[in-house]
């Protein structure tokens, strides 16, 4: 399973399992109501009781999903920011990105100062750590995003489960 998605797609989700949380929210209210007609038998009760609980969890559950949801679609969003921006800067520092990571753009600089040459191969340094970096981290927090799915999803259908 992969965490990478395009931002707007996992705030749109997160918008449509908020909104269903509204929706099961507004049925599991519905259904406490007092009913109207024959009285209802205690079993009858009881299992209109389960489905009220069950629906409200359901919501309380679609809600986390669409709060975790919309919490990753912000990071990646910012992860992609921050990526760029360490393009830029390595591009204006005369590097260029490849499949290995970062290195020196081709061609001949002309300069051949050794402060300069020095402070292209910091700067090449520093570009590869923080691409590292926001590779790792965003490693950890897809992971991290995963495994929360994952418990949701366990949730879910232990609620189901029970009204069975």
């Amino acid at each position: 399973m992969s965490a990478s998605s395009d931002p707007a797609s996992l705030s749109a989700t997160a918008s449509a399992l908020r909104a269903l949380a509204g929706h099961l929210t507004a049925a599991a209210e519905d259904l406490t109501a007092p009913i109207e007609g024959p009285r209802l038998s205690a079993a009858q009760r009881r299992h209109v009781q389960e489905v009220c609980r069950a629906a409200a969890d359901l919501a309380r559950l679609a809600q986390h999903g669409g709060d975790l949801l919309n919490h990753t679609a912000y990071r990646q969003a910012r992860e992609a920011h921050d990526i760029r921006s360490l393009e830029d800067r390595a591009t204006a520092s005369g590097l260029v990105r490849g499949e290995g990571g970062y290195g020196f753009a081709p061609g001949i600089s002309g300069v051949a100062v050794p402060a300069v040459v020095a402070g292209r191969a910091e700067a090449l340094a520093h570009a590869q750590s923080r691409a590292d970096e926001l590779v790792a981290a965003r490693q950890t927090a897809d992971a991290a995003f995963i495994e929360k799915l994952r418990d949701l999803t366990a949730a879910a259908t232990r609620v189901a489960d029970a009204l069975r």
